[in-house]
């Protein structure tokens, strides 16, 4: 079983050059054992995480509303959520797009907090 079910999308020579390849084959391994565990739904966001985590380095419940001076990055968590969203959307991942909304409606989060907790408890992210 694949972990998504996209295959042969870009040659091999263009996935050679992505940035981060290493740590994108080590979060691949390690979804598998998140998907035996805990099912195919935390190991998409497991993984999608990951990959959020490579290109932008805050999450958005990272961000602390209460600091002093406002945290810039306050004003972008809800247009990140939706732009991941809508992109989700847009490339076929409405079962992914539906696990967020449902999970994550009341924040700026896009991982479910169940799924996070589920993921710190087993040591496969960090709190």
């Amino acid at each position: 079983r694949h972990l998504s079910s996209a295959r042969g999308v870009g040659s091999e020579d263009a996935a050679a050059t992505l940035p981060a390849r290493e740590a994108l084959v080590e979060a691949l391994q390690i979804a598998e054992n998140v998907r035996v565990e805990g099912g195919m739904g935390r190991a998409r966001m497991f993984l999608l995480r990951t990959c959020w985590r490579l290109h932008i380095p805050w999450l958005p419940e990272e961000l602390r509303p209460e600091a002093s001076s406002t945290d810039f990055r306050m004003r972008y968590g809800s247009v990140a959520k939706r732009a991941l969203l809508d992109a989700l959307i847009g490339l076929g991942q409405h079962d992914v797009a539906s696990l967020i909304v449902a999970g994550a409606s009341q924040s700026d989060s896009f991982i479910p907090k169940d799924v996070a907790e589920w993921l710190v408890s087993r040591g496969y992210i960090k709190k």
